[in-house]
């Protein structure tokens, strides 16, 4: 069960529909368009709206004519579209339009010459002599409509018509009555490797049955120096003729492939120990040399010596373009520390207790200096960072950097943004900066907002106010300034102020009137801060005049719902399962996790957690608080339970497995929202955050989906939040799940679905028994929709609908020895399955044990169930989509 936050935000379109009606004197509904055919069909009038800008006309036809057209008069002067573009396409009066007619010269059938055929009644074509005639075009899988000809073999002379099929008013034709021919093109666009070599197709087409040099095409390729030419490769042929000619019969693409000089590449871990690896590379050519192991520091890339030198490799390992033609041996430099990073930094002191940023190895637009690396706070930007020499065309400066090198933003002309956090903003001063610069400080510096003045105003208590050009708000890789001037950055800012709030007034000049009517309206109709407490569910105080609007301040630190409110623990017992995906180290070693890696984002309380996170930020906290404890404890457990060199799947089942086994599903908070609860008053449950998970251990479907894409996304793997319905019973209810991304695939995975809740009648002491499961485990979009209904926020601009087409058999792919599966095909497969799950509760104290099954080619009334034990139950079988498989799960209770 999701509950939607009640502050989304109500997007505006700017194209409005506006309903008025007309009261002004002679206004009227509607006006009559009378159609004189002059001797063509009779067509009834033509009734159109007052202000209508479009109206289909009929197509008139005369025995002998050819229809020319409706025009506004009999002396055909102008025709009915000329009308409409001289009068902004608009009606306003009743009037005739005549048809014009042309007597026929003579019929043109049309001959598709391998084409696809025609509707019947296509052809043939009625021609007026000295008029232009527009001939139906053509197609043909594979191939390019070049015109109408009047022959079926292809000379230039024989054409009358281009791939528009009109034929001019001038064509002549020595009968009344004639053929045409389509002719077609096949294009052949070859891409070859860059700077590797050139090709050269001559035009680049040619056409089926031409004659001469037009009925094949002749290529050839020219490598580049320390290049050779390898084959040509169109579908699955190779050939390595070149030049090479060919009549193909389709459009194609072809590549032409080169290959740079061959030679050895020594790769030397250059520290004592290390073992030198060889490998085969060529010039040219881009891969990734194995990074070594070397306990304690970090890799910063392939050089050309073992202490300074050219770098030729990114901190990953990965060569662009290799530069050498000879046998050549690289060296891997290091420093001290256990984590990856795009930044080059220098420690200071020993062992270093801070660090300073010397310059940037990434290629990203926008550059998040980081707070700290592993642990220890970054301090100074040195001159050598030299902002100049990158890309980015923005830098965002964090509160940690005490010192700026006096040139290291010399001659940068992209956006300097300095982060909230700062106690004041002497940082922004000379010489570093000058007015050529273009600085934007956070908002939350703002000490004095004013809409009064022109233009409007907001005032900061220190720093060189004079270098500072504008206010900003990121929110989580989108940008705002105080002057919207677009319906992306209005979205960004509200989310922004919504998300976070912020703790002083803020002027803000909105560029046009729509944009400005739409903040007024997003403010009111989101209830901006309106469940904070602070504001006690009140108005909200903000100002709006002229298209400026000052916005009030509230403590950001205070979270937009302060979750304070649990349920009583449900009666819910966990049942135990046959297959345990991981085991606890109880003394598991301090690791850096993937997340370390990215780029830095404040936050203050578990909502914007969620936010940054599931955007790819690492959360960054400025201060103790409880948000901090539970991210933190988050880490620990993954420590804990997932082992070194598990791979991506095997880190999902154990995180989903983890969620399912120490969460029970918060069903009275389910109750209290289907039950008539406000919006305002759910918002105050921690079932519908993480805190419900990790500080009681108990959650609705949006808890969970939050907390798994959490501890997803700190292990690097990329998870999103899912929004929609579910069927329970006979009714729809709100419903959260997730999507991953696996390479390049999506999966769905419903945490909820797949911890099943029982209700029990019998027992005593529990209200439910859940049991955890993988039905809704890696599933594509079309197996998840026989539950769940995705609801896309399509009016969202920076939503992105991920459609999962990826699919993964956890029951296939799960083993319970070493031989035998889940997934069960034949009576001895599941006599097998049912022995081992014997021995697995005879190896067990008294209670009650689970194992879910999924069973193939057997309709469920066939499906002999398991009565190893006097006391078994079974949930009904549940169909798989239309795959033919069945899922099953089987209870014990052992006495």
């Amino acid at each position: 069960m999701k509950k939607s936050l009640v502050f989304q935000i109500f997007i505006f379109s700017l194209f409005c529909v506006i309903l008025f009606t007309s009261c002004f004197p002679g206004a009227r509904d509607s006006y009559t368009i009378t159609l004189n055919s002059n001797g063509g069909t009779v067509f009834s009038a033509v009734e159109i709206g007052n202000g209508e800008n479009s109206v289909s006309l009929p197509t008139p036809e005369r025995d002998g004519f050819v229809f020319l057209g409706w025009f506004t008069s009999n002396a055909f002067n102008e025709s009915w579209s000329q009308y409409l573009t001289t009068h902004d396409y608009t009606i306003t009066s009743n009037m005739t339009l005549y048809a014009k007619w042309a007597p026929v010269s003579g019929e043109i059938t049309l001959n598709v010459n391998g084409g696809d055929p025609f509707p019947i009644g296509t052809s043939p074509v009625q021609y007026a002599e000295g008029v232009e005639t527009a001939l139906p075009i053509p197609t043909r899988t594979g191939n390019s409509f070049v015109g109408w000809y009047d022959a079926a073999s292809y000379t230039a002379s024989n054409q009358i018509t281009d791939e528009s099929g009109i034929m001019p008013a001038d064509f002549e034709s020595a009968e009344d009555d004639f053929d045409v021919y389509a002719h077609w093109a096949v294009k052949v666009n070859i891409e070859p490797y860059e700077e590797a070599g050139s090709v050269n197709t001559g035009r680049g087409y040619y056409i089926i049955g031409g004659l001469g040099e037009l009925d094949s095409l002749t290529f050839s390729a020219t490598p580049s120096a320390n290049y050779t030419f390898v084959q040509w490769e169109f579908g699955e042929d190779i050939i390595t003729t070149n030049p090479y000619s060919h009549d193909f019969t389709e459009d194609i693409e072809i590549s032409a492939v080169f290959q740079g000089a061959e030679s050895t590449l020594s790769a030397n871990p250059n520290y004592s120990g290390g073992i030198t690896e060889e490998y085969t590379v060529h010039y040219g050519e881009t891969f990734t040399v194995a990074v070594p192991s070397y306990p304690g520091h970090v890799f910063n890339g392939w050089y050309t010596h073992t202490v300074g030198g050219t770098k030729i490799s990114d901190r990953r390992g990965l060569i662009t373009s290799y530069p050498y033609t000879a046998s050549t041996t690289l060296y891997a430099q290091w420093q001290e520390g256990d984590f990856t990073t795009d930044f080059e930094y220098e420690g200071v002191g020993s062992p270093a207790t801070s660090y300073k940023i010397t310059g940037y190895a990434g290629e990203e637009e926008i550059i998040y200096i980081p707070y700290e690396l592993g642990g220890i706070p970054v301090t100074e930007i040195t001159d050598a960072f030299n902002a100049a020499g990158y890309e980015a065309d923005k830098i965002i400066i964090p509160s940690s950097i005490t010192s700026i090198g006096a040139s290291a933003f010399s001659g940068y002309t992209g956006n300097i943004y300095i982060d909230r956090g700062y106690e004041d903003l002497m940082i922004v001063n000379s010489p570093t900066f000058s007015a050529s610069h273009n600085i934007y400080v956070h908002g939350t510096y703002v000490v004095d907002a004013n809409i009064s003045t022109n233009p409007h105003s907001n005032n900061f208590s220190s720093g060189n106010s004079s270098l500072i050009d504008d206010i900003y708000f990121d929110f989580l890789g989108n940008f705002a300034d105080s002057n919207i001037g677009s319906a992306v950055e209005l979205q960004a800012l509200m989310n922004y102020l919504i998300v976070y709030s912020v703790p002083n007034e803020i002027a803000f000049y909105v560029d046009t009137d729509n944009l400005a009517e739409a903040m007024s309206g997003a403010i009111q109709n989101t209830g901006y801060y309106r469940s904070n407490t602070l504001l006690d569910g009140g108005s909200v105080p903000y100002t709006y005049s002229d298209k400026k609007v000052l916005m009030p301040g509230f403590e950001e630190k205070v979270t937009r719902r302060m979750a304070s409110e649990t349920t009583d623990n449900p009666g819910t017992l966990e049942l135990e399962g046959f297959i345990s995906s991981y085991t606890e180290d109880i003394d598991p070693e301090t690791r850096v996790f993937a997340i370390d890696s990215m780029n830095p984002y404040v936050v203050y309380n578990s909502e914007q957690l969620v936010y940054a996170l599931e955007s790819g930020f690492k959360p960054v906290f400025l201060e103790e608080s409880e948000v901090k404890t539970l991210y933190n404890d988050a880490k620990s457990i993954l420590e804990e339970i997932i082992p070194a060199g598990a791979d991506t799947y095997e880190k999902l089942t154990i995180i989903h497995d983890w969620i399912a086994l120490n969460n029970v599903y918060d069903h009275e908070l389910l109750n209290l929202s289907t039950g008539g609860t406000s919006s305002d008053e759910l918002l105050a449950y921690d079932g519908f955050y993480l805190e419900g998970l990790f500080k009681n251990g108990k959650a609705v479907c949006d808890g969970i989906s939050k907390a798994f894409m959490m501890m997803c996304r700190i292990e690097g793997i990329e998870v999103v939040r899912v929004s929609g319905t579910t069927v329970q019973g006979d009714q729809s209810v709100g419903h959260a799940w997730n999507k991953v991304k696996i390479m390049d695939k999506w999966y769905g995975v419903d945490l909820t679905g797949d911890d099943v809740s029982i209700s029990t009648s019998e027992d005593p002491l529990y209200e439910y028994y859940e049991v955890l499961t993988h039905r809704f485990f890696l599933i594509p979009d079309s197996l998840m929709a026989y539950k769940n209904i995705e609801d896309p926020d399509e009016e969202n601009p920076f939503y992105v609908y991920h459609s999962a087409n990826g699919s993964y058999d956890y029951f296939v792919s799960t083993n319970y020895d070493e031989e035998d599966n889940l997934y069960i095909q034949t009576q001895e497969e599941q006599g097998k399955v049912e022995d081992a799950f014997t021995d697995f509760v005879n190896s067990q104290e008294s209670g009650k044990y689970a194992i879910e099954l999924v069973f193939y080619g057997a309709h469920e009334s066939t499906i002999n169930y398991y009565s190893g034990f006097s006391s078994v139950t079974h949930t009904n079988p549940a169909q798989i989509g239309l795959t033919g498989k069945y899922f099953v799960v089987l209870m014990v209770d052992k006495e």
